[in-house]
């Protein structure tokens, strides 16, 4: 094996802690919607009901726990996924098919076996070039385990 194969192997451990964009983004997406709602020429029951139903998708969402989260994520060599939480033991997890993987950002979805999904916004603002790379390789050629 190589060393430039080597280095890609080894273990990756992220550091992550939101973006700061990230909370006036949502924020602002949030009012947006609010003062479109507010603003259309509809009945006020309909409109008490689409703010309802925007309610409930933010609730749903869980937007406050991607925001407040300050963990550290770990693939292993063998592509195992693990989240370590501050002060807690480690929870392994499996990557779910829905994450996205851009240039610019990754999105990791994350589910650990008590079925809770947690949402990371990977930029290069919360995490070095370096290891984004790197992650963004062994997300598109993950390792087939024969175990």
């Amino acid at each position: 094996m190589d060393e430039q194969q080597a280095i890609f192997e080894e273990p990756l451990r992220i550091r992550y802690v939101c973006p700061r964009w990230l909370l006036p983004y949502l924020i602002s997406i949030g009012g947006g919607t609010f003062i479109c709602l507010i603003s259309i020429h509809l009945v006020w029951p309909v409109k008490a009901l689409l703010v309802l139903l925007v309610l409930v998708i933010l609730k749903l969402g869980d937007f406050g726990q991607i925001i407040q989260q300050q963990v550290d994520l770990v693939l292993d060599a063998k592509d195992r996924w693990f989240i370590l939480a501050a002060g807690k033991s480690s929870v392994p997890a499996r990557l779910i098919q829905a994450s996205i993987t851009l240039p610019e950002f990754i999105v990791l979805i994350l589910q650990t076996a008590d079925g809770k999904k947690s949402r990371f916004f990977l930029t290069t603002e919360n995490v070095d070039t370096t290891t984004m790379r790197r992650l963004r390789i062994r997300l598109y050629y993950p390792k087939v385990l024969t175990d």
